[in-house]
């Protein structure tokens, strides 16, 4: 079922119920102890299913990053952030330099789009471009410690985000679904 807010909730055996940190994101009451995870919710089956969207990897994978991104996204433009600056920053926030390719690449962000992201930020003094040492048609940004602080806060809201999300699964099954994830962007990203 998906509510006026574009939330998808099962309301069979769980109750809905609004997140306190995060007023406008749904969260489901799992404060059943004598039941496991999936026994609240019949309606997310681990059983096959007939529709192909339903058990094609792609469209899980789109499916859940639009879900679990969006309800932080409430979180980053509540904060005054567009969702793109978010994704740049938070990329930069390890403070190692990166090419604007490769930026592109982890942000999911076209690359003319981030160039011109890159020059708002650096006139507000967020991030600094670096021209390559060995190839001048690469340039690389660093964040500045003023844009670290800028971001900062919201990488620990994220964190918590994550930490929410992911709490259902068992800290062993998050971890290997990481890893599992980090594979596959190994696998399949294109050279920068």
């Amino acid at each position: 079922m998906v509510n006026p807010f574009g939330d998808v909730v099962c309301l069979r055996s769980a109750q809905a119920v609004r997140a306190p940190q995060w007023p406008s994101v749904l969260a489901i009451d799992t404060r059943r102890p004598q039941s496991p995870f999936f026994t609240h919710f019949p309606c997310m089956s681990l059983s096959p299913t007939s529709s192909f969207v339903d058990s094609y990897t792609p469209a899980l994978l789109a499916q859940v990053s639009q879900l679990i991104s969006g309800e932080f996204h409430v979180i980053v433009q509540a904060a005054g952030f567009e969702i793109s600056d978010w994704r740049v920053l938070s990329t930069l926030s390890d403070g190692k330099a990166m090419s604007i390719g490769r930026l592109a690449q982890i942000s999911v962000t076209k690359q003319p789009t981030v160039t011109r992201l890159l020059d708002r930020m650096e006139a507000q003094g967020y991030v600094k471009r670096i021209p390559s040492e060995t190839d001048r048609r690469v340039t690389f940004v660093r964040i500045t410690p003023q844009g670290q602080k800028l971001v900062s806060e919201l990488i620990v809201q994220a964190k918590q985000h994550e930490d929410q999300v992911l709490a259902p699964l068992g800290a062993q099954k998050a971890e290997e679904l990481k890893a599992t994830l980090r594979m596959l962007i190994d696998l399949h990203r294109p050279a920068a």
